[in-house]
């Protein structure tokens, strides 16, 4: 028998960052919560698992805190093109490398200090009246049993292939020609810096992320073809081959491998009535540019406008509602990231323009660091005057 309660302000789907972070901002809200997910919690999924520095500020505003030695500081980003390096620190401050298993532990315990979020794992939800109508009633299933509550929203929180997205109708068709991903764990033989490496290459990027004090990912970004579509370990031998500087770093597995894709997922918006999509859920178009974590945080993060409302609800907020997080939340946290991402996508499909780019960054850092700062939401402009004051000046 599964205990619930006969009503929640908000039921959120999925318990990846975005899902779980949500949970604690409405929390903090003294809002009740219920959140299922249909994978046993705290779960992994393979990502870059670099936290930028607006990522880890919202973290630290969340309450949650994680151990020094179970992370790697992040000071800045370097781009490997053959014999060409670019690097800039970041002017923000630093980020850190993490685990997706340990920042998932680590969010899924704050939210469990909250008496007012519930936490179903592994657990699935049901829509009697589906979500492109929904009236307020949800069929939560555990093992078994099922039980019946209702809520004023749905939070679809649910990663990049998300069911409540493609139950709402938000989904659209993505591009023929999209990427994917994959991850692997080593072990170091060297002291690591506190650098994200990008290796380069036609179509495809290596990421190379510190994620503790002698440990770090690979994540590897490509378009599908002939040389990847035979096992994920074959495939990742492939692809790692295609960057000799990453081959003698990558000797000591510390872990399994897994992949993610097609990355790029399109939406027809982020909100309809009584439901509203989050993190990878609400639209992703590529990893390059290393955000993704930080991204999902922050879009949770902006539900807090939601509460007011929720409070004095009776009945399940409608698209007019719900409109204030989709056109100006989620457009102001994302804008930056598709500019960018689009940018990057660019650049890997015309591999005679990257190289270049990466050789005017490598003597123009003040240049790349403003690149940085636009990528982690600074204003256009003032990137701009940053970026040309920095091509005149070393």
């Amino acid at each position: 028998m599964i205990a619930l309660r006969e009503f929640y302000d908000a039921v959120i789907v999925g318990g990846g960052p975005a899902g779980l972070a949500t949970a604690i901002v409405l929390g903090k809200e003294n809002l009740s919560v219920l959140l299922i997910d249909r994978r046993n919690l705290p779960a992994d999924k393979p990502c870059g698992e670099g936290l930028l520095p607006p990522g880890l500020e919202i973290l630290h505003d969340l309450g949650v805190n994680i151990p020094e030695h179970m992370c790697h500081p992040i000071r800045g980003i370097r781009y490997i093109s053959g014999n060409i390096q670019a690097q800039a620190e970041f002017k923000e401050g630093s980020g850190r490398g993490i685990r997706r298993t340990v920042l998932s532990a680590a969010l899924l315990a704050r939210a469990n200090e909250f008496e007012n979020v519930q936490i179903l794992s592994p657990a699935r939800a049901e829509f009697p009246s589906g979500l492109d109508h929904f009236d307020g009633t949800v069929r939560i299933s555990q093992n078994n049993s099922s039980a019946i509550c209702r809520t004023n929203l749905i939070i679809g929180a649910d990663g990049l292939h998300s069911e409540i997205r493609r139950l709402a109708k938000l989904e659209r068709p993505g591009r023929a020609k999209t990427r994917f991903g994959l991850r692997k764990h080593f072990q170091s033989n060297h002291t690591l810096d506190d650098f994200v490496t990008v290796f380069v290459d036609k179509g495809s990027e290596a990421y190379l992320t510190p994620v503790g004090q002698d440990s770090f990912g690979v994540a590897i970004l490509f378009s599908r073809n002939e040389d990847t579509r035979s096992g994920k370990e074959e495939a990742f031998e492939a692809l790692r081959n295609r960057f000799p500087g990453l081959v003698p770093l990558t000797q000591t597995s510390a872990g399994e491998q897994g992949g993610a894709g097609p990355l790029e997922q399109r939406t027809t918006g982020v909100a309809r009535d009584g439901v509203i999509l989050v993190g990878d859920a609400a639209g992703y178009l590529d990893a390059a540019t290393g955000e993704g974590i930080s991204l999902a945080l922050a879009t949770a993060q902006s539900t807090a406008r939601l509460a007011q409302m929720l409070r004095k609800s009776n009945k399940p907020l409608n698209r007019l509602q719900l409109s204030g997080y989709e056109k100006k939340d989620h457009h102001r946290i994302t804008w930056n990231y598709f500019v960018m991402t689009k940018m990057l996508l660019f650049m890997s499909d015309h591999p005679t323009l990257a190289r270049p780019f990466i050789r005017i960054m490598a003597v123009r850092p003040r240049s790349f660091q403003a690149l940085l700062s636009f990528n982690m939401g600074e204003p256009l402009f003032p990137v701009l005057r940053r970026f040309i004051a920095g091509l005149f000046r070393k």
